[in-house]
């Protein structure tokens, strides 16, 4: 049973996913994390109210992990939902957890972008930087472009894509770090091509994207689990 939920899970057959977490959770309602998974299966299949009453079960959990992210994920639910007080009331209680991890920051970092404030983004980065070094610069970066600081943000870029780049060196072509690696160097030298273009420097633009295309040929291509 929990294997055959595992596959279906993870290839996002939304219908056939519910029934089944909703079948083990009848039989085990205390199974946190399969609650867990059925509330971001409601998500991906836009049942937003009842993804909110499985993360307001989660919100009770002892464990924060659980706890937290079910706060998280109440606020994101409430949003699609146009219930902005209640989102926004999600969200602050989710902030104390959030800020300690990469991908809790991450998301904060991705909340504020869609505000549009790129100074609330900043004030986060320098947390970020200080456990995922690539992710925090990358998110300066596009805040320092968002603000028009152009200069700072190709400066952040170039950091990014220097240091990278030589790491990417020593990773072996068609494994999931070098994925992972190639699609953070991917988005520096997008966003670093941007900011030529913005500065009128349209040699120097195509050369970042002639160095996209060559990480789509070297990387991308040759991955077998995936293709974007």
């Amino acid at each position: 049973m929990m294997i055959k939920v595992e596959r279906l899970y993870s290839s996002f057959e939304e219908e056939q996913s519910i029934a089944l977490l909703t079948d083990w959770l009848k039989r085990h309602p205390e199974d946190e994390s399969f609650r867990m998974r059925r509330a971001q299966m409601y998500m991906v299949a836009t049942k937003f109210p009842e993804a909110v009453a499985d993360y307001q079960i989660g919100t009770k959990s002892k464990l924060e992990s659980i706890a937290y992210g079910s706060q998280w994920g109440l606020g994101e639910a409430y949003e699609k939902m146009g219930k902005d007080l209640e989102a926004d009331k999600a969200y602050r209680a989710a902030m104390p957890m959030m800020e300690k991890s990469p991908l809790g920051l991450t998301k904060l970092c991705a909340r504020a972008r869609k505000r549009g404030d790129a100074k609330a983004i900043l004030l986060l980065t320098d947390k970020l930087i200080a456990i995922d070094f690539y992710e925090g610069h990358l998110q300066k970066a596009e805040a320092f472009a968002m603000l028009k600081e152009t200069q700072k943000a190709i400066a952040e870029y170039s950091l990014l894509i220097s240091t990278m780049s030589k790491r990417f060196e020593h990773m072996q072509t068609g494994t999931k770090e070098a994925y992972r690696a190639a699609k953070s160097l991917k988005r520096a030298l997008d966003g670093r091509a941007a900011c030529y273009e913005q500065l009128k420097k349209h040699d120097l633009a195509e050369k970042d994207r002639d160095a996209h295309r060559r990480m789509d040929r070297q990387v991308f291509d040759n991955t077998p689990f995936r293709k974007n």
